[in-house]
């Protein structure tokens, strides 16, 4: 599963904090770089650095960095998550604001804590159909937006205008 701490994402992690200079602070959630630098946001609008060891540049999102460092092993086999609102706290990377989940129980709150939409409410499922007949179904459509990089907006076009066909994933999409 993505984002799951494997035990060489981790082990890898420790190294990087150990031979770069990197600084962790786990009280205020402050990372800075060997040259002082504090990271910049991914598309996902989390906080990433840029961890250059031997000439080769590693990419590791800030809580990630914090959690290893304040849970230490314990971050193995789960995902790292931001406690407060998903949207107001992912730059929060406080130790006491993050915590350890299994991928289900943060798919769980991510459903659970989505905002609910004026046209499709959150307690929808998302049905998909592909060109083979195959049916999958999600529960919640902002998580389903999440997931797979789509925006509400795209989606609501594709139902509205295009059948229902969604070209992104190439796959009919139906809310019920």
């Amino acid at each position: 599963m993505k984002n799951v701490m494997t035990k060489e994402r981790y082990q890898q992690i420790v190294m990087l904090i150990k031979v770069s200079g990197t600084t962790i602070n786990t009280e205020t959630g402050v990372v800075t770089g060997p040259r002082g630098g504090h990271g910049y946001f991914n598309n996902k609008g989390y906080l990433q650095m840029k961890i250059y060891v031997s000439g080769k540049a590693y990419q590791v999102a800030q809580h990630q960095l914090v959690a290893v460092k304040g849970f230490g092993e314990r971050c193995i086999g789960y995902q790292v998550d931001h406690i407060n609102n998903r949207h107001a706290s992912q730059y929060d990377n406080r130790l006491d604001n993050l915590d350890l989940l299994t991928p289900s129980e943060n798919l769980e709150k991510m459903v659970r804590e989505s905002l609910p939409s004026r046209t499709y409410p959150q307690k929808k499922r998302v049905v998909t159909k592909d060109k083979q007949g195959n049916t999958n179904t999600y529960y919640g459509v902002k998580a389903f937006c999440r997931t797979f990089g789509v925006s509400f907006t795209g989606l609501q076009h594709s139902i509205e205008h295009c059948n229902g066909y969604l070209a992104t994933l190439g796959v009919w999409v139906k809310i019920e």
